[in-house]
């Protein structure tokens, strides 16, 4: 029994990982995070494969088929499991089995191997000790954070070609060229750059088993099958839809030609184009993790990793930068061969040393798989372990889900389509087709702009007949035939809470009659988007035009994002004036990049623009812990806040270092420039440099006075400046400035695309905006010159100027 446990291990270690990776997978379906690219219309494609309609998918309002992209004839008998499980989890729960079982081959070649190696090498143990030893490797397999990502990334066809190599590596050691043949020729089914993999598994037979017939024959095949699938199958079903002759894939390699032909004669012709590209930092960065996961011992064994140079490369060369980040599905075929080329150095390396540094070079691999799988991993000892949740608006789905015809066309927002594709025809909102039913969630991913959905929702029952059969909380069933065209009060239930409990609780009446209660930080760190829920309170009735409004400022007071682009979907389906009084709104914003830096702000807007300030209602601060009030108390700043790698950190509103190029720049009216900081400390002509200056002022000074940036070139005229008044998230008049206090003032200055090689200096005062007077200096003069910076071609330095 004794020889037994490490196949009792492995088979443990398995079972954890379909079990976990598919109860993750299925609870982020629950979640409704997987929309229909990739999870629905992959699973439209098998169920009309499983009723023998091969690959058929919709686009648009099109039949069509996945032939235009990609060629998978797995999918064939991958369709067959539906007629076991009719259910789209059926397929993640394939996709979780089929990748962990490629630990079984990488176990029994490395039992193989490490038991040669360690015989060869006279180590101790023999095959007894290699049998415990080679579990490092299945484990390495199974803890690969670019395996695991693939679970999280929907359901794809390449995750299913790990099995298949790990496999054929195992039977080519064997020699077992009866088992070898198929598991290429499952591979080979995958997708069509498995063919590519296949076609170096063929030489590999070849050259290292000295198997000619059979890798010569697999080398042909693949080839053959490579040039079929890529450049006959797809372009033929290409062409139709997309008005051009091959795979638009390839329009992620622009960098290198406009097309295959292109691209190829880049790579043979002018090879540093392509060096350019793998060297860039974060492309260096994906293949060193991918490295990283086997603890760096695949470099001994360079000739395994030359096996997945096309993919590698395919991933590497890429415009799309997921492609080369090691998330989603496209590295996953990519771990057996790190793992096997880890295991064949491992095995190199104790020859090498006789056998007796087995504890020395796999305690060094578990090392790394473990500090790795903390580091990226995506277990619950991982970083990147997340248990989505599912609330009470998910399970409500099923409501909807029970009121759906079994095979009807129907169409539906993003989001649901894998819940209900199941289908021969399913649309994607808002196309319709034949549709005889319609199912919409305003809260969730919809593909559309809100206020084109709402404006296609409009048609759909003002012009084309369909009616509300049920809605709820954000979901609308929609029928064609008799009922009502309005929608039930439940449906504003996702735009109420019963009570505030906001993170960040404040108390702003703004008018007489909206009451501002507080908001929530939603922040995704890793994609670093943000968004901002904020609570509102009707005190009495309000006006059609009233829009309560959130947005983002910078440090120098410009807004960086607001809802004039990405309005509030709670607004548009519930705006103020129908709110009931004393109902407690959540409105949130919809979720977006930000600057490295920025605060929240809230106003109420009654009018068409934020710009007009007579537009704003005036604000009460009720309670003010953390909250200014500016712009004549017409908009609540309520936090600032800067990113720190993925997590957001408050940042303090007033100074709290010294510049870190110090002044003593005394002006009039007691006001002294104390320094200045500069961001970025080089940048490129067309770009921006931030420029925070220290001030400090006596008392306050009697006017408001605008602050001037310039910079001058050697013949002193300027060109390019920032004037404006001084802001530090937000407007900061300098009659406001409190007396000794240091103040904080952010401005941008644009520098110009054509901006010649030459010497400039930056210079600043403050003027009088009303009169254009500028305020003097007490030691002569208006203006302080802050730096010199020399452009150098295209790459402006800055040098303080000496004191």
């Amino acid at each position: 029994m004794a020889r037994r446990w490490p196949e009792v291990i492995l088979a443990l270690l398995i079972a954890a990982y379909v079990a976990f990776f598919s109860a993750v997978s299925i609870q982020m379906l629950r979640a409704q995070i997987p929309e229909k690219a990739d999870l629905g219309q992959i699973d439209l494609a098998i169920w009309n494969t499983s009723r023998g309609r091969f690959v058929q998918e919709v686009k648009g309002e099109e039949i069509s088929t996945r032939l235009t992209d990609h060629v998978e004839p797995i999918f064939w008998p991958v369709s067959l499991l539906f007629w076991l499980w009719d259910d789209v989890r059926a397929l993640l729960v394939l996709q979780a089995a089929v990748t962990a079982l490629g630990a079984i081959p990488i176990y029994l070649l490395a039992r193989e191997v490490m038991g040669r190696a360690m015989r060869d090498g006279q180590g101790r143990g023999g095959n007894a000790a290699a049998a415990w030893w080679t579990l490092a490797f299945p484990l390495t397999y199974l803890a690969f954070p670019a395996l695991q990502a693939a679970h999280l990334a929907d359901f794809h066809a390449i995750p299913l070609a790990t099995a298949p190599i790990a496999f054929a590596f195992w039977f080519a050691e064997r020699r077992d060229w009866g088992k070898f043949l198929p598991a290429v020729g499952v591979l080979l089914t995958v997708k069509e750059e498995a063919a590519l993999l296949a076609c170096l598994l063929g030489v590999w037979a070849a050259w290292r088993r000295r198997a000619w017939r059979v890798g010569l024959l697999v080398v042909g095949v693949s080839l053959i099958w490579f040039y079929l699938a890529t450049f006959v199958i797809i372009p033929h079903y290409a062409q139709p839809v997309y008005g051009a002759g091959e795979s638009v894939y390839f329009q992620r390699y622009q960098e290198l030609g406009g097309g295959p032909g292109e691209i190829l004669r880049t790579l043979l012709t002018r090879p540093a184009a392509a060096w350019a590209i793998l060297t860039e930092p974060a492309r260096l960065a994906y293949v060193g993790g991918l490295l990283a996961s086997a603890g760096f011992l695949s470099l001994l064994a360079p000739e395994v990793l030359a096996l997945c140079l096309p993919l590698l490369a395919a991933n590497a060369l890429s415009n799309y930068g997921l492609q080369y980040s090691g998330e989603l599905h496209y590295s996953a075929p990519l771990a057996p061969y790190f793992v096997i080329a880890a295991l064949f150095g491992t095995a190199r390396l104790l020859r090498w040393a006789r056998g007796k540094a087995a504890p020395v070079a796999l305690g060094w691999l578990l090392l790394w798989v473990v500090g790795y799988q903390v580091a990226e991993g995506f277990t619950p000892i991982g970083r990147e372990f997340t248990w989505p949740q599912v609330t009470p608006h998910h399970r409500l789905l099923a409501r909807f889900k029970a009121q759906i015809p079994p095979r009807a066309p129907g169409s539906v927002t993003t989001g649901l389509y894998p819940h209900l594709s199941h289908r021969e025809r399913l649309y994607m909102f808002p196309a319709v087709g034949d549709a005889e039913w319609v199912l919409l969630d305003v809260t969730g991913p919809t593909a559309m702009h809100p206020v084109d959905l709402k404006r296609r929702y409009e048609e759909l029952v003002n012009v084309m007949g369909f009616r509300v059969q049920d809605a709820a909380d954000g979901y609308i069933l929609l029928r064609k035939g008799e009922g009502s065209t309005a929608l039930p009060d439940a449906f504003y239930d996702f735009a109420r809470v019963p009570q505030a409990r906001p993170q960040h609780p404040a108390d702003i009446l703004f008018g007489d009659s909206l009451r501002f209660l507080g908001y929530d930080l939603v922040d995704d760190g890793k994609w670093g988007v943000t968004s901002v829920k904020t609570y509102w309170r009707a005190e009495g009735p309000l006006p059609a035009s009233l829009r309560p409004w959130s947005f983002f400022v910078g440090p120098n007071g410009k807004v960086v994002d607001d809802m004039t682009e990405r309005p509030a979907p709670a607004l548009l389906w519930y705006p103020p004036d129908r709110w009931r009084v004393g109902e407690v709104v959540v409105v949130q914003t919809l979720p977006w990049y930000l600057p490295p830096r920025w605060a929240v702000a809230v106003g109420a807007l009654n009018g068409p623009t934020w710009d007009d300030p007579s537009a704003r209602w005036p604000a009460r601060c009720q309670r003010c812990d953390g909250i200014v009030l500016l712009a004549n108390d017409t908009w609540a700043r309520l936090g600032i806040y800067r990113r720190v790698g993925r997590a957001l950190a408050t940042a303090p509103p007033d100074a709290q270092d010294a510049p870190s190029h110090p002044l003593q720049a005394e002006f009039a009216e007691g006001i002294t420039l104390l320094g200045y900081d500069l961001a970025p400390s080089s940048a490129r002509a067309g770009q921006e440099l931030e420029v925070v200056l220290h001030w400090q002022a006596r008392t306050p000074p009697s006017r408001d006075y605008n602050v001037f940036l310039h910079l001058r070139d050697a013949a002193d005229r300027s060109v390019a400046q920032a004037d404006g008044l001084p802001s530090w998230y937000g407007p900061q008049p300098t009659s406001s400035w409190p007396p000794g206090k240091v103040v904080l003032d952010a401005h941008l200055l644009s520098l110009p695309a054509d901006l010649a090689p030459g010497r400039y200096r930056l210079v600043a005062g403050l003027y009088d905006w009303r009169t254009l007077e500028r305020l003097p200096l007490a030691s002569g003069g208006d203006e302080v010159e802050l730096a010199t910076l020399t452009m150098l071609q295209y790459n402006v330095k800055l040098y303080n100027k000496p004191r």
